[in-house]
């Protein structure tokens, strides 16, 4: 099924496994998938902007993307917004998507891919200190706990050593993932490249599982590990990944979800796209500026946060002209836009216009070609213009067979929003100024 689609499945009853899963989906802020279990026994399946997999004892739901290009599209936007190369390295990744495989079966492959290339140019080791219980001297001695443990004795010794292994965090968290890529990946070919690479990590590595946010923390790359750090990234996708849902079992019937929030994707893309093209250029980018000074209360005082997606800086002080542009994953060429939008992006026109210059901001979408979208001005009941919008049609898949070529992702979207930040001709409303926006606790 596709994104914001309803399917039904007949002649399904939930397991308390699926049940369990169901619960996990719906307690998102936003619902991955609702699923609906009927009296007909049958399952009512409703996707939202998440796409990816969520497998129930009986029955699969696979959710795809309208118009990222299929799972390996989901799979090169990754790739780019991480600044990897691992799917150009592989053309085989088509082949296994025209099998069917799922997004679950191509991120295992990828994983599994890697981590055969470390493997073919060697595990990489290093000195690990262990503190044992010895019978006789090695290292050093921990004195305290050899006093507080065995006083007066000398038949065990406490001991602190250093020895040269490959069970490091490097490879451990890639024997983990490995294991969790096994138990549940369907694709043959991706399972037999498994069967292959996972027993070599496990023998060295045989820990069976690892917290996942302190392996992140305490990982620094240098250039003794840097190759390891494709693999960690589509380890850490499986395990954890920063827009996924963990990968969910209830009880041994191995139900789960595996899932990608397209809006944070999308968003990820966008940002990618302007600061390659910005990069040593007069224009500077900054994401997700928290701003709190915008809207107050009657007294002056902050009331609410202000983040706008992307911000497009040039010049400084009295010269300096700001546009604000919203990343928003809706098919704005076949739609109206939404209102809420509407106003959200023209809080953000208001807030961030410089004295003097008419506020305007802009809109990235995803379209099926590049396209000026919309534009649409806000005005009062007298027909006095306060702000302008301007919404920019992106192709996604156009922009990742660009990238592919080395090619400049979207130099139409980056021009038309440069475009935008040019002063237009100030009309005698707008360079009276505008009124604050108050807002009365």
């Amino acid at each position: 099924m596709r994104e914001w689609d309803t399917l039904t499945v007949k002649n399904v009853t939930p397991s308390s496994a699926d049940l369990a899963l169901t619960r996990v989906l719906a307690e998102q802020n936003e619902s991955m998938l609702r699923v609906e279990w009927l009296y007909d026994r049958s399952a009512r399946i409703t996707s939202r902007s998440w796409v990816g997999v969520v497998r129930f004892d009986s029955f699969e739901v696979r959710v795809e993307p309208k118009l990222v290009g299929g799972n390996l599209g989901i799979l090169r936007m990754l790739d780019y917004t991480r600044g990897l190369d691992a799917i150009q390295r592989l053309p085989s990744m088509q082949d296994l998507e025209d099998e069917g495989a799922s997004l679950i079966d191509l991120v295992c492959w990828l994983l599994a891919d890697q981590c055969d290339y470390i493997l073919r140019h060697g595990l990489l080791s290093d000195y690990v200190t262990h503190e044992e219980t010895l019978l006789s001297f090695r290292g050093q001695l921990r004195i305290y706990e050899q006093i507080r443990r065995h006083y007066g004795q000398v038949g065990e010794l406490e001991c602190r050593y250093d020895e040269y292994e490959s069970d490091i965090l490097e490879n451990r968290i890639l024997a983990v993932a490995l294991r969790s890529a096994r138990r549940v990946c369907v694709n043959t070919r991706v399972r037999a490249m498994l069967g292959r690479v996972e027993p070599l990590f496990s023998e060295v590595c045989p820990a069976e599982d690892i917290d996942v946010t302190a392996a992140r923390d305490r990982l620094t790359y240098h250039r003794r590990n840097q190759h390891y750090r494709g693999a960690h990234h589509w380890a850490f996708l499986l395990l954890s990944g920063k827009a996924i849902k963990d990968v969910y079992s209830a009880g041994d019937a191995g139900a789960f979800a595996f899932m990608f929030d397209m809006n944070r994707l999308f968003e990820e893309f966008v940002e990618t796209i302007l600061r390659e093209a910005l990069r040593s250029t007069r224009y500077r980018l900054a994401s997700q500026s928290r701003t709190r000074s915008i809207v107050v209360d009657e007294k002056g005082r902050n009331y609410s946060t202000v983040i706008p997606d992307l911000l497009i800086r040039t010049g400084s002080g009295a010269t300096e002209r700001v546009l604000p542009v919203d990343s928003k994953y809706k098919l704005y060429d076949d739609q109206r836009v939404v209102a809420g939008d509407i106003y959200q992006t023209f809080l953000y026109a208001y807030a961030f216009a410089p004295p003097g210059r008419f506020p305007t901001a802009g809109v990235v979408f995803p379209a099926a070609a590049e396209s000026r979208g919309f534009s649409l001005g806000v005005q009062n009941t007298q027909g006095t213009r306060a702000a302008r919008i301007k919404g920019l049609g992106l192709d996604i898949q156009r922009a990742l067979r660009r990238i592919a070529l080395g090619e400049a992702a979207s130099p139409e979207l980056v021009g038309d929003l440069l475009e935008l930040m040019e002063p237009p001709e100030q009309s005698a409303d707008a360079s009276r100024g505008l009124p604050a926006l108050v807002l009365t606790a």
